[in-house]
């Protein structure tokens, strides 16, 4: 497949298709015209490269996530490589959330009980229902 399908087919940029097999993420063939074709199985990989990059994971990280994935068997087995960055990524995650509480604390002890009781009441999360 060439890349202009395999941007439409991954809804990914051809510039970041190009960056990603720039960084090893991704590989292709050279045609005998030298356009670059890829295999099928580079869209899965775009996949998990976007999801990666999602979850706030580095290029670094994500060519080892690859590396586990092609390896695998099973879709749904992580290897332990795969297991450490997700493990230290929720570390992560976790730190902030408890950072960002934190902040939301001293900012309604700040702003006062009457508004950020206010506040709380339009960011709460919905109930059962669909009502807040």
């Amino acid at each position: 497949m060439r890349i202009g399908e395999l941007s439409a087919v991954s809804g990914t940029s051809v510039r970041s298709i190009r960056y990603y097999e720039n960084k090893g993420l991704v590989k292709s063939k050279r045609s005998g015209n030298g356009y670059r074709d890829y295999d099928p199985e580079t869209c899965e990989s775009i996949k998990i490269i976007k999801a990666c990059l999602g979850m706030g994971f580095t290029l670094k990280e994500t060519v080892n996530i690859l590396a586990c994935s092609r390896s695998s068997l099973e879709p749904e087995a992580v290897c332990d490589a795969a297991r450490v960055l997700y493990e230290g990524q929720l570390h992560k995650i976790n730190e902030q959330i408890d950072t960002l509480q934190i902040v939301r604390e001293r900012l309604q002890m700040l702003i006062g009980p009457e508004t950020a009781s206010g506040l709380d009441a339009v960011h709460a999360p919905a109930t059962e229902g669909g009502q807040k």
